[in-house]
């Protein structure tokens, strides 16, 4: 019958050598990768969804304002030709 390597022996080997604590140590940093490489992919979800909700925001009151100076219902071709032939003085004088 044949036998394999006995991991006691090995384990000890290992020890004797120092080797252990240099696969100990590589394990641990692939853990700290692991974790920083988590860390750096839920920063850049968490940016987007504040992207994301910055333009929600600026949208919404994009149409409040259009929509108080009384173009709110106009189509987007409509309300770029209304800035462009209007002034601000047009607005101060109501």
């Amino acid at each position: 019958m044949k036998q394999g390597v006995k991991t006691n022996l090995v384990d000890a080997a290992m020890k004797d050598s120092g080797i252990s604590g240099l696969l100990y140590g590589a394990r641990t940093l692939r853990k700290v990768f692991e974790r920083l490489y988590q860390d750096a992919l839920d920063r850049m979800i968490r940016s987007e969804n504040r992207v994301s909700k910055y333009i929600k925001t600026q949208q919404q009151d994009l149409l409040s304002v259009l929509h108080t100076v009384g173009i709110g219902t106009l189509r987007l071709p409509q309300i770029l030709e209304f800035i462009q032939t209007s002034t601000t003085i047009e607005y101060c004088q109501g």
